[in-house]
């Protein structure tokens, strides 16, 4: 009978895919290997799928799978840009990975398919066959996403404490989520006394959003409890499918101090090179600005807190920049809060320096989120005659973290049946160690004893334990002439049809080459997709050494490949030719919801304000039609929070503007306004705030400029304007408002991080009073500052205030 798996020495018995005539080594097929058993283990959103491969697993490869629900995969391409992907060694015969993301209680079809080192791919039918059914876990669950960590017992309704909470999935049907308020005893809180608005929120298998708000608000100035407990509650026709949460927060009264801070999380940055340390509650800073930045051991310890600079992004959020090679700190590492350097943010509830410090706590340093995988970068020729040694440079690599690299791993593959130079060059490669990252390696051309293709496979991993794998081909020939070509890049780039694309390569002749003044190198790149040249795919570059793309030039969904061929002539005669190649895959990209102008408006009751989310995108296409849904919720009073505000509009709600008339809004209440942009099912929203102001209130534009940007300008009819917008750390900048009034108006500015006004050094007045005769056309009002006025990281907020 024929054996499950080929031996690497002949035997009596033939092997499974046995060579029509004996030889000292098997032939194996260079085909891609093929699944022999698949199994899978599921969490709600997720799917652990285990592959078992053949025989051919011999030549190393990327597993790539991926799940759909109600449809199946039209090619290959449909599952490389999938959800998952995993390489595997040569030899290695299982491979395992996890699709995230995924709905509870769903039922998935997961296709995979393998493709090698070599370029060898599973043929459409196979990844047909490899179909696995299976289904998600039960729950979907109702968790909170942002809330107080305590409230104050006032029947003060414009400060309302407000609870965010998201599903992360919507129903089948319907479920109806309810906000309900128990003592610590059970017992639910009578309305009279303490009361959520809304009481609940509908969500269905359509709907725009997964995320619900409420706020809690006290109907009575003394309430005995000291502890509340704040649950979410599913009911209606889905409530089966949910699991709930609930929390309990302090009730204080109004001339109770607030809590001390506590230490909740700590966790590495997604690079590594940072870590970040949460707390539950606003702190004084521990005596420290924004823009101060000290050693992390003031107010934390753990292993190199001394060498380490921490930084306030916000008034709970410490980051810690860490320094290069610490290997000590570790996933698991103890993160401790030191006692008495932490104080709450001081209120005017009562006298701050009554208020308690932060006792000693620890806890362990988690891994990063989406932790940083490495890019493997191989610069190396695609093909090498029989003059040049063959030089591997893989210093440009990154993702290490600053440190040393957990494991690296060399593989190198023939396209002959004789892997025995391979495995020496192999060896050869795993010699250098840790040298790779400061030094390039060169193989002497001796090492490739056969023509032919050596396929050169490099895997990093860093110290969460996450790999990149990069693989180059060098095709060894006894042309004297060939050049030396390679793109200086990873063999594959993932992108959005959004992104620009640019690739550099390195020529170099054969220094066998004699090079005299009639000998040229002449550059030819092209786009393949499907094995078809894309003639509409043309280099923006003026450089022949280098390819590039303008954004939207690629469609999502697909994989191209960029290709490079040389060719070296004298007189006219081509001497030799070398090509390399690198694959796009472009996947599917996001909807961005944008509204022009700042985050919080302020509209005269006589005016109107215009909100216009015409510069939305869509990541996969520039010419995308979107669609847009305009929605209006009251955020203050307490009382009405959550309430349908729409009638405010003035025309349509489904246009990429809308207008908000001012007369239809309470001067007393504030209002948010969303946007949901809409292409197809992929959605994305908005929002800003808004507030009425009496008639006749000054209008106000804002422009900002730094050293390194264009301006931006926004413009709106408001007593009160602000605006969020990116910039680099060290670039000084200027913001200009322009404010046209009929009478004499106080201008100020307001600079605010994590909502609390902050003292800035400035190099123009922060507020000034004018008389009326400056405001005819319009009075342009400058706020200047460096760009070392905050550290980096940092949401900052500026505000233009007439009155």
């Amino acid at each position: 009978q024929p054996s499950g798996q080929p031996s690497l020495q002949p035997s009596g018995v033939p092997s499974r895919r046995p060579t029509s005539q004996p030889t000292s080594l098997p032939t194996l097929s260079v085909n891609a290997p093929l699944f022999t058993n698949s199994t899978s283990t599921t969490t709600s959103t997720t799917i652990t799928v285990t592959l078992q491969l053949d025989s051919n697993s011999k030549y190393a490869g990327t597993v790539y799978c991926a799940s759909f629900t109600n449809s199946t995969p039209a090619s290959l391409v449909n599952v490389k840009l999938g959800q998952a992907q995993q390489s595997y060694a040569a030899y290695q015969t299982s491979v395992a990975m996890v699709i995230t993301g995924l709905n509870p209680l769903t039922t998935y079809a997961v296709y995979c398919y393998v493709e090698t080192t070599l370029g060898y791919v599973n043929s459409y039918s196979e990844m047909l066959a490899s179909r696995l059914d299976a289904t998600t876990a039960c729950c979907r669950t109702i968790q909170f996403a942002s809330y107080p960590s305590f409230i104050y017992v006032t029947t003060s309704s414009t400060t309302p404490s407000v609870f965010t909470y998201s599903l992360n999935s919507l129903p089948s049907k319907s479920v109806v989520v309810e906000s309900q308020l128990f003592f610590t005893n059970g017992s639910a809180i009578p309305s009279s006394l303490l009361a959520a608005y809304p009481s609940s929120i509908t969500f269905n298998s359509t709907s725009l959003t997964s995320t619900g708000e409420f706020a809690v608000g006290f109907l009575v100035s003394s309430f005995s409890a000291s502890h509340v407990v704040v649950a979410l509650k599913a009911a209606g026709l889905s409530k089966s499918e949910f699991s709930t949460a609930n929390f309990t927060i302090s009730a204080l009264s109004s001339s109770d101090a607030p809590p001390a801070p506590k230490l909740s999380t700590a966790y590495f940055g997604d690079s590594g090179t940072d870590v970040y340390v949460q707390l539950d509650s606003a702190s004084n800073l521990g005596g420290f600005s924004f823009r101060s930045s000290f050693p992390c051991s003031s107010l934390l310890e753990f292993s190199g807190s001394s060498s380490t600079n921490c930084s306030w992004l916000n008034y709970t959020t410490l980051v810690g920049t860490l320094p290069s090679n610490l290997s000590t700190l570790t996933v698991g590492a103890t993160v401790t809060l030191r006692a008495n350097v932490i104080k709450a943010q001081c209120t005017t509830t009562a006298a701050c320096s009554s208020y308690n410090y932060s006792s000693t706590q620890a806890v362990s340093l988690q891994a990063a989120e989406n932790p940083q995988t490495p890019s493997v970068i191989l610069v190396m020729p695609s093909s090498v005659g029989s003059c040049d040694n063959v030089t591997i440079d893989a210093t440009q690599s990154t993702g290490s973290a600053q440190r040393s690299w957990q494991s690296i791993q060399w593989a190198v593959f023939y396209s002959g049946s004789d892997q025995s130079t391979a495995t020496t060059i192999a060896a050869f490669l795993q010699s250098f160690g840790s040298q790779l990252t400061t030094s390039v390696i060169t193989v002497p051309r001796s090492y490739f004893a056969a023509t032919g293709t050596y396929t050169v496979s490099l895997t990093l991993t860093n110290f969460f334990g996450v790999s990149g794998t990069s693989s180059r081909a060098v095709t060894v020939s006894s042309n004297a002439n060939a050049p030396l070509v390679s793109i200086v890049s990873t063999s594959s780039v993932s992108l959005t049809a959004r992104q620009a694309y640019s690739a550099y390569a390195t020529v170099s002749y054969s220094s066998c080459t004699s090079v005299t003044s009639s000998v040229r190198l002449s550059y030819t790149w092209y786009v393949t997709l499907n094995g078809a040249t894309v003639s509409s795919l043309s280099s923006r570059s003026k450089t022949s050494s280098t390819f590039s793309l303008a954004s939207y030039s690629l469609t999502a969904g697909q994989v191209y490949q960029v290709r490079l061929n040389v060719s070296i002539s004298s007189s006219g005669t081509v001497l030799g030719t070398a090509h390399d190649s690198q694959t796009l895959q472009v996947y599917s990209g996001k909807v961005v919801a944008l509204i022009r102008g700042g985050a919080t408006r302020t509209v005269a009751q006589n005016k109107n304000l215009t909100l216009d989310a015409s510069t939305s995108y869509d990541e996969n296409s520039a010419s995308t039609t979107l669609s847009y849904t305009w929605q209006c919720a009251i955020t203050s009073p307490t009382n009405m929070f959550g309430q349908d505000c729409s009638s405010a509009f003035a025309g349509s709600k489904g246009a990429s503007s809308v207008i908000l008339d001012g007369s239809r809004l309470n001067a007393t209440y504030a209002y948010a306004v969303t946007v949901v942009v809409a292409s197809g099912s992929r959605t994305s929203s908005t929002s800003v705030a808004v507030t009425a102001a009496s008639s006749g209130s000054p209008s106000i534009s804002l422009t900002v400029s730094t050293a390194t940007s264009s301006s931006l300008t926004l413009s709106s009819f408001s007593s009160s304007t602000s605006t969020f917008y990116r910039m680099l750390q060290y670039s000084n900048f200027t913001l200009t408002g322009t404010i046209t009034t009929p009478s004499a108006v106080s201008v100020a500015w307001g600079v605010f991080i994590d909502g609390s006004n902050e003292t800035v050094t400035t190099y123009s007045p922060m507020t000034k009073t004018y008389p009326v005769k400056y405001f005819t056309n319009g009075l342009p009002v400058y706020l200047t500052l460096a760009g070392t006025s905050f550290t980096g990281g940092s949401t900052v907020t500026f505000r233009l205030t007439a009155t």
